[in-house]
């Protein structure tokens, strides 16, 4: 029982770390992010293959986290691996990006080591735009008060977690209930557990407190549609929290 307590405070440790150096790396506009538990999220297979090639292997990846912003993907990932140990084989030949050495084999991405076990991926100007970010040189995630605010209330136990505006959600929330909210959400803070069933929690954040107890009232309504085995709809101020269970 203590090596389990001991495993999920310590996964809980990385996760939050992982997220602080999101919020001190991506840049301030920064659109969306998403947490995933790579045990539970499997990581994409060009990425994973591109890793591959640097000598880093699917089972030394721990924690991903994305950021979008205008269409383009960038992220940190996080593990077991070593820098200095694919520093130190002689068949890769990075390039350089600043003083750091860049690691571009294929794929789309590029990747650099921030920390040893701490690798930024994603195309070469906006690895740069990462590297300002942590120098100081442009303002960070961190400074988007409300995103980090909201981002770092979602549940930590949960593998994948995150915060977007709410038309990149069709995905993750029933069309007809994604169209009840309309304009009235500026962002959709988010967390997901599966077992089986598809646990969703959501804080959606109003502009004024009228749109919020408006929402309120229509997604209360809504959760009548037999598509959900349970929700549970409540507000605050001008958020409006919901929880859904879904069929998987």
């Amino acid at each position: 029982m203590r090596s389990a307590i001991l495993f999920i405070a310590l996964a809980t440790a990385v996760q939050a770390q992982l997220i602080s150096e999101a919020l001190s790396t991506f840049p301030r506009q920064t659109e969306s992010v998403e947490y995933n538990n790579l045990s539970v999220v499997p990581l994409a297979e060009k990425t994973k293959t591109a890793l591959n090639k640097l000598g880093i292997e699917e089972d030394q990846l721990t924690d991903l986290i994305v950021g979008v912003s205008k269409g383009v993907t960038y992220g940190l990932i996080t593990g077991t691996f070593s820098g200095a140990t694919v520093a130190a084989r002689k068949s890769i030949h990075p390039l350089k990006l600043e003083d750091h050495a860049l690691y571009c084999p294929g794929g789309g991405a590029c990747f650099l080591f921030l920390d040893d076990w701490l690798i930024a991926f994603g195309p070469n100007d906006q690895l740069s735009a990462m590297l300002q970010v942590r120098q100081g040189l442009s303002p960070s995630l961190r400074f988007n008060t409300r995103m980090a605010e909201m981002l770092s209330a979602t549940d930590e136990s949960a593998p994948v977690r995150g915060i977007a505006p709410p038309n990149q959600f069709s995905s993750l929330i029933p069309s007809g209930l994604l169209a009840k909210l309309g304009f009235d959400v500026d962002l959709l803070a988010y967390s997901v557990n599966t077992d089986k069933l598809t646990h969703v929690k959501a804080a959606l954040d109003c502009k004024t407190k009228l749109s919020a107890a408006a929402l309120e009232q229509t997604l209360f309504a809504v959760s009548r549609m037999q598509q959900f085995q349970k929700m549970d709809v409540s507000l605050s101020d001008t958020t409006v929290n919901l929880s859904l269970d879904l069929k998987r």
